[in-house]
């Protein structure tokens, strides 16, 4: 079954601040505590600057099911007269949203009321972003502008780039992120407007680099942003002064329109995920080869396996990617030096719709947990016609010690990745109505406290994180108009007791809780 769409994945958008990292076990029940923000706001793409697609402070329905209607009616939905490609943002009681014509939506959360709409005057392709009262746009045109949040006024106009902004922007340390595809990466000061510090690829300060354009979003961790160019090189700069820290080269088509991801966890973590030189259905076809061979099974019965079969896997398919780095789609890099943060990579299958960069994993560093879909033999979730065998949710571990190929005694915890536990029968088999996956077809992901939500061209629906219960939002059966994931971001956004999800004709916002 194919259904062939191309995604632009336009991100990133941030909030001033960081982290509060508690040494806490690998739990899938976590508790209340600190987090990535200290309210249920997201006021910029996958919700923070570090782009961890996390909402840390609420809890979401997992009781839901497609036989009862999901999350039934909406509280509220906008139809637009124009294509809109971004995540809503939500600071308070407004959802912004920017559209492919220019125009700029301020909603009421409460009842969707439009409260304002500007013109941004050019197609604002990414996230908006919400900080110090401003809304952010950044526009095809190479423009930078910042609305007030009560009635849509400009505040100010920065047009520093002569090239067009396709990413979103990114805001931490009182400063906005983002590159141009003119290969030069700005920071501008969310108090005017004015540029702090520049930075172009294949000049001066970048020696034997070509200069190339910035599509990716960028990510920052404390004093370090990084982002993507399209000589395949990922840079961290300093986040104050833009001076460069490191760059290393890594394989691949393109970073095209997606989003680094950080984390704090193990001293540090940058993820970049990269699109395959092979033609895509030719490297899904010889993966699934390969991790036959490699296990001696096949995908028929839905064998779960044991601790021993992971190892043999896991083991095989990080020894694959590390002897054939252009098979690589996932590049897990240590912030402060640019190396390989493992010895092997995480043994991570390339798996994506027509052939285009892979999902970005979901970071939570509050309880030290990850999610991203992966393939293996023994993924969880099959019914016959979904999820297997191209792709699984799978539980990354961001503390991954390839020693435990050799060493036993290590025990699943230092796997580089772990499986959902089986809800109801051993088979894990779910409505294909609440989460649906195949290997071949575009996905994101986002997650609330409790809840990994998944948005595909089918439906909108997601995981209980302790049962593993498929749950549904929404499914787009015949009786609608329109598919769910439509052409860009369509990640479900968690904030302020909505769950907020956009498909090929608006949004709708469901209030719940």
């Amino acid at each position: 079954m194919f259904r062939k769409f191309s995604v632009l994945i336009g991100l990133c958008a941030a909030i001033a601040g960081g982290y509060v990292v508690f040494s806490s076990a690998d739990t899938d029940s976590p508790a209340i505590a600190a987090a990535q923000t200290a309210n249920t706001d997201w006021p910029q793409f996958q919700h923070d600057a570090q782009n961890s697609g996390y909402q840390p402070n609420m809890d979401i329905p997992t009781n839901k099911h497609r036989s009862t209607g999901g999350y039934g009616n909406p509280t509220w939905q906008y139809t637009f007269s124009e294509k809109s490609q971004s995540q809503p943002v939500v600071v308070g009681g407004i959802v912004a949203v920017g559209t492919v014509t220019g125009k700029v939506y301020a909603f009421r959360l409460s009842d969707g009321n439009i409260n304002w709409t500007a013109d941004a005057g050019n197609s604002v392709p990414g996230t908006l972003a919400i900080t110090d009262n401003k809304v952010i746009a950044a526009t095809f045109d190479g423009k930078v502008i910042a609305f007030n949040i009560t009635n849509g006024a400009v505040v100010w106009t920065s047009a520093q780039a002569k090239g067009p902004f396709s990413g979103s922007p990114k805001v931490a340390n009182g400063l906005i992120y983002l590159g141009s595809e003119d290969g030069v990466f700005h920071a501008i000061r969310v108090s005017d407007g004015t540029t702090a510090w520049t930075f172009t690829v294949g000049s001066g300060t970048d020696s034997g680099s070509e200069p190339t354009p910035i599509y990716t979003t960028a990510a920052v961790l404390g004093n370090k942003v990084f982002f993507g160019a399209e000589n395949m090189q990922v840079y961290a700069l300093d986040a104050g002064t833009g001076n460069l820290l490191w760059k290393r080269k890594v394989y691949g088509q393109s970073f095209n329109h997606n989003s680094l991801v950080t984390s704090s966890q193990n001293g540090g973590v940058v993820i970049a995920r990269t699109q395959p030189i092979y033609n895509f259905h030719a490297q899904l076809s010889s993966d699934d080869d390969f991790i036959k061979n490699a296990t001696g099974k096949t995908w028929q019965g839905n064998p779960l396996g044991n601790f021993a079969e992971w190892v043999v896997e896991q083991k095989a398919i990080s020894q694959r990617l590390a002897s054939n780095p252009h098979r690589r789609s996932s590049w897990e890099l240590d912030v402060n030096t640019g190396n390989d943060k493992f010895s092997q990579p995480l043994p991570i299958i390339y798996t994506y719709a027509h052939g285009d960069v892979p999902d970005s994993p979901i970071v939570d560093d509050v309880n030290n947990r990850a999610w991203v879909f992966g393939r293996s033999i023994y993924a969880r979730f099959d019914s016959g016609s979904t999820v297997r065998q191209y792709a699984d949710p799978l539980k990354i571990n961001l503390s991954f010690n390839p020693n435990v190929y050799t060493n036993s005694s290590l025990g699943e915890a230092a796997l580089g990745f772990n499986y959902f536990p089986c809800a109801g029968t051993r088979d894990c088999q779910i409505e294909y109505e609440e989460f649906h996956k195949v290997g071949d077809e575009a996905s994101t992901l986002s997650a609330a406290r409790n809840a990994l939500l998944v948005s595909t061209w089918v439906a909108y629906g997601g995981l209980d994180l302790s049962t593993g219960a498929s749950f549904s939002i929404r499914y787009y059966g015949s009786d609608d108009t329109t598919e769910a994931l439509p052409r860009g971001e369509a990640t479900a956004v968690i904030a302020n007791g909505f769950v907020i999800t956009r498909d090929t004709v608006g949004i709708k916002a469901y209030k719940v809780n």
